[in-house]
This record gives C-alpha cells, sequence and structure tokens, in this order.
C-alpha cells in the first residue's frame, strides 16, 4: 500500500525526492489500512516483549555459568594444583586466587562466580607465560 503510493503517485518525477517531502508522508499518513487477524495474533504487548528479553538474559546467564563449570571440571583439579604452584612459585596470585584454588583443588568444583573468576585467572596466567606441562 505505501509502496504503491510512494511509486504510483510521486509528488516529484524523481522518487527519492518526493519521499523527503512532508507533503508525501502526510499522503502516507492518510492511507487506511487494516492488519489481519493472524498478524494480530501473533504481537504481544510491551510488558511481554520484556519478560521474554529478561528470560532469555537469564537463561544466556546460566548458560555462561553451566559452560565455566564444565571447562572448571574439565582442566581437572590436578591441572589446578599444576597453575597454583606456578602462581605462587612466580608471585602471580593474590589471597582470592589462592583460595579459589584451594577450593576447586580440594573439591574438583567451584561456585559459577568462583568459575568465573579461575578462567580469568588462567587466561592471565598464559598470557603471563604459563603452560600446562
Amino acid at each position: 500500500m505505501i509502496h504503491d503510493e510512494i511509486i504510483n503517485r510521486p509528488l516529484f518525477s524523481n522518487i527519492g525526492q518526493s519521499c523527503k517531502k512532508e507533503e508525501s508522508w502526510n499522503k502516507v499518513r492518510k492511507i487506511e489500512f487494516v492488519f489481519s487477524e493472524d498478524f494480530l495474533d501473533e504481537l504481544i504487548n510491551k510488558a511481554d516483549a520484556k519478560g521474554v528479553i529478561k528470560s532469555a538474559r537469564k537463561d544466556q546467564k546460566m548458560e555462561n555459568e553451566i559452560d565455566a563449570e564444565k571447562k572448571v571440571i574439565d582442566i581437572g583439579a590436578k591441572n589446578w594444583k599444576i597453575l597454583s604452584e606456578w602462581g605462587m612459585k612466580n608471585r602471580k596470585l593474590s589471597e582470592k586466587d589462592m583460595g579459589i584454588l584451594h577450593t576447586v583443588i580440594t573439591k574438583g568444583f567451584a561456585s559459577p562466580k568462583q568459575c568465573q573468576h579461575l578462567l580469568g585467572l588462567l587466561k592471565k596466567m598464559k598470557e603471563d607465560g604459563f603452560k600446562f606441562e
């Protein structure tokens, strides 16, 4: 409908120029059209849309936490111990780092937040020259 109005009844021979004019947009605003029931059934209100977005963010956060926990467990307590020893030897660990490393080494797992920290620590240690043997 709008396309037809712009293309078939332009104010100027140059459609691009015609589209820039307020008069063209006033003509378009006057077009009456009806949405199909199928289309209307697909629409959701703003509150529902915000709920969907919030839920998706929550789901993504949970997936990220699970991925981090899996990576930490896959690396294994033995390798975290190697990293811990290297970090202490090279004075690269904070008290917090040592506490979280102790948890994962002794228990074999850590909280989601601790896992995120451990993966960040591993990345930093690799940048500083650490390698698993």
